[in-house]
């Protein structure tokens, strides 16, 4: 018993001695350590924080964190190289990554046909529209190899084409006499181009066309004029083919806007894939699509001629429905989307992705379906700068977008990331090609 009640004062003593401080090293010089002691010493927590720093250390520095073995390691938030005075916010200020990009766009500008280089960001002025020429109509070929403009002014208008891959413009057709509005040029195919003036009539809230001629692109010739014609198309099958064609009805000794549209057609223009074409004196018996409004924003040819997509309207719904259809198949495919309506549709040009303005949340938006998937793979909802963008051109490679909003912002269709923002391109897009 009196060696375990010595042994009890014992500890009781050394107990005292630790908490009044005896053993403190607060106040006594740090013994010198030698290497093979730094591996047995442990520093508790307490003594670390009460260090005092060295004299080379500035007022500034940053006290060490103690790091316990037990607790998780801290990732430093990465040098994302902001700019002073920008909160560095991963989510928010993510820097657009820099990816060479190749090729040329062509757009309209103010000084009439311009063309931005990708590569040395350069503009080239390629067409000067002079005062006195108060419209320019620009379309391009399905190919995207071919561009055709027109310029107008009061007396004449003047029809030009040009090859993209070298710029040499070759005037094609010259009308006078003829004082309306003007509509846009519209491509059949790569071969043939609808070149048809007319104006607006207030009472109808219509174009009206005044004249009519298709045109042959390669022979540089008119091979049909009429009053009026290739105005309400639609796609049907080809009883001489079998395949897809397009009807366009010719109207002739109409004298007014509501005689227009009463007026039955005279006969058929059928256009083939081929770019044949002939005469038919019956419409379509089977026809996917019929309408009044601008063909080019309705439906759209993919450039290998495999696919064709378009919209029906349902007057009961009050809506439209976009399809495609399968040439070779001719399966006729409906495409899940929730819009109200569709129009500047457009193919990638691999054939994958069909691009166009529907709805998201009430407002326009540009989307992305792809046809393999069969699902919308890309909305401008959310993008900055372009969220309500309603104009949308595809990279030659079909690897990018071209998104017209405020400026022209390229997105990566794979990722759906922004990876460039032409703030000075303030306009539409007209071709991105070589």
């Amino acid at each position: 018993m009196k060696v375990k009640f010595t042994i009890f004062i014992l500890v009781t003593i050394w107990i005292l001695l630790i908490t009044t401080g005896c053993f403190s090293q607060t106040d006594a010089a740090t013994p010198e350590l030698t290497e093979g002691d730094r591996q047995d010493v442990v520093i508790d927590s307490s003594e670390l924080a009460s260090l005092t720093p060295s004299e080379d250390q500035t007022e500034n520095s940053t006290q060490i964190p103690t790091v316990l073995s037990t607790t998780s390691i801290m990732i430093p938030t990465p040098d994302l190289n902001l700019e002073d005075g920008v909160e560095n916010d991963v989510v928010s200020n993510t820097p657009i990554p820099e990816i060479a990009l190749s090729g040329n766009i062509y757009f309209r500008s103010t000084a009439g046909i311009s063309r931005f280089s990708l590569e040395t960001e350069e503009i080239e002025n390629l067409l000067m529209v002079e005062p006195a020429w108060d419209d320019l109509g620009i379309d391009l070929s399905p190919d995207r190899q071919q561009l055709a403009y027109w310029l107008h002014r009061g007396d004449r208008s003047e029809l030009w084409i040009t090859e993209l891959a070298q710029w040499s413009p070759e005037l094609v057709f010259t009308i006078s006499g003829i004082e309306h509005e003007w509509i846009a040029l519209w491509w059949l195919n790569d071969q043939y181009l609808l070149f048809e003036p007319g104006y607006f009539d207030q009472r109808t809230n219509f174009f009206i066309p005044a004249k009519s001629y298709l045109i042959n692109i390669f022979q540089q010739s008119v091979e049909i004029e009429t009053d009026s014609l290739i105005f309400g198309c639609s796609l049907a099958v080809s009883p001489h083919s079998n395949q897809i064609a397009t009807w366009c009805p010719a109207i002739e000794e109409w004298v007014d806007a509501q005689s227009y549209f009463s007026t039955s057609p005279s006969y058929y223009v059928v256009l083939e894939s081929n770019g044949e074409y002939w005469l038919s004196d019956l419409a379509p018996t089977e026809a996917f699509i019929e309408f009044k409004g601008l063909p080019e924003d309705i439906w759209s040819w993919s450039y290998q001629g495999d696919y064709v997509a378009f919209s029906t309207y349902d007057e009961v719904a009050k809506a439209r429905t976009l399809y495609y259809i399968d040439i070779q198949s001719q399966s006729l495919i409906p495409i899940e989307d929730d819009s109200r309506s569709y129009y500047s549709l457009d193919w990638s040009p691999d054939s994958q992705y069909i691009s166009f303005v529907g709805y998201c949340f009430e407002r326009s938006c540009n989307k992305v379906f792809d046809i393999e998937s069969q699902q919308v793979v890309w909305t401008s909802v959310g993008l900055p700068g372009a969220e309500n963008g309603t104009y949308l051109n595809w990279s030659y490679d079909s690897n990018y977008i071209a998104v017209q909003s405020e400026g022209i912002t390229i997105i990566d269709i794979e990722t759906g990331e922004r990876i460039r923002i032409l703030k000075d391109l303030n306009t539409g897009v007209i071709v991105w090609a070589p």
